[in-house]
């Protein structure tokens, strides 16, 4: 069981967590912030389309399958990405010092 939450939800969140970090740290441009979400939800989409294929052609629940493979990855990456972003906000934030 850890083994399937460490790949279905932990390394996600993780990928997503780091890459919108850097995207948000390292380029100057604000473009390059929607990038990693933007990945997310095509590899969301994606592997949902490629999912429809397989549930025309057995006998599989689809919510299930659904579920399973593109939407719990796919959340916990997205999630990631505003985890890394609020990260990156806080720490580059201008800070207020009020003095006495």
């Amino acid at each position: 069981m850890p083994i399937v939450i460490g790949i279905f939800g932990l390394i996600p969140l993780g990928v997503g967590f780091v890459l919108e970090y850097l995207c948000c740290r390292i380029p100057r441009r604000k473009i390059w912030r929607a990038l990693p979400p933007a990945l997310g939800v095509l590899f969301v989409l994606l592997a949902a389309a490629g999912r429809l294929s397989l549930w025309e052609s057995e006998e599989v629940s689809p919510l299930t399958q659904l579920l399973i493979f593109p939407g719990v990855p796919g959340v916990c990456a997205l999630l990631g990405c505003y985890l890394g972003w609020r990260l990156w906000k806080w720490l580059w934030r201008p800070k207020v010092i009020k003095e006495p």
